[in-house]
């Protein structure tokens, strides 16, 4: 039944969802809200959406300052990046990779469908009806099912082979992608399992072959993302964590 009810979910509930989530899992006292560095990666998205076809989400960029390796992408077209994440790219390239990525798990409605199929009967039959009356109870649900949630092999497949697709349509080097990916996979034993950017991401290794051959096969024609800007920094978008003082 939930299969079957959530491409009947309006986007309207979708956002409605995504900004009670947010309350709990990009909290507003911990949004880096540097006017100047969030424009870049706007920019990023923009350009990167330019080529796509239209689409009815809204979306928005909220980075956190927590240091865990993480993005996620939540209802109704928000996308969450932690500073520790941002903090191990070394390009915009790298961003751009993980970015195209979690657009498509929104543009092809992986979140929410993901989100209904794990609900309870009263979140799925509010979400199909667009009852917003309980949003916030549902917004609670929501977020701690999508911090431990794991897209099925097909959906990571999918976002996978469209965000490169999106990035090459865009003339993004989508070596970016392949970079950040590799260079994360080198931490997986030392990274905790909870909000890692590449617990998420199971089957690292295939995956990355899988994007290397469809890479090899195309013709990519890229340009450099930001050619005029020093990208660390864009690490610079959140307050420096405050050191411990000496007792």
């Amino acid at each position: 039944f939930a299969k079957i009810a959530a491409p009947w979910v309006p986007v309207s509930w979708e956002e409605k969802l995504g900004l009670s989530m947010l309350e709990y899992v990009a909290p507003a006292e911990q949004r880096c809200s540097d006017p100047a560095r969030l424009a870049k990666i706007e920019a990023m998205v923009s350009g990167m959406l330019a080529n796509q076809s239209e689409t009815k989400y809204r979306f928005k960029i909220h980075v956190v300052n927590q240091p865990v390796s993480n993005a996620l992408a939540a209802p109704g077209g928000h996308i969450v990046i932690f500073r520790g994440l941002l903090d191990r790219t070394g390009n915009a390239e790298e961003l751009a990779g993980v970015l195209s990525h979690e657009l498509q798990h929104i543009l092809k409605r992986h979140v929410s469908r993901s989100l209904v199929e794990q609900a309870s009967m009263s979140f799925i039959v509010a979400a199909v009806l667009g009852d917003v009356s309980g949003i916030v109870s549902f917004g609670v649900e929501a977020a701690q099912m999508l911090a431990r949630n794991r897209f099925s092999r097909q959906h990571e497949s999918e976002a996978d082979e469209a965000g490169l697709q999106m990035l090459l349509a865009a003339h993004i080097d989508p070596a970016g992608m392949i970079a950040f990916f590799e260079a994360v996979r080198k931490e997986e034993g030392q990274m905790p399992t909870a909000l890692s950017y590449v617990s998420t991401h199971p089957q690292t290794d295939v995956r990355l072959a899988r994007l290397k051959n469809m890479i090899a096969a195309s013709a990519a024609n890229s340009q450099k993302l930001l050619p005029n800007y020093l990208w660390e920094d864009i690490k610079k978008i959140c307050p420096a964590p405050a050191k411990a003082g000496k007792e």
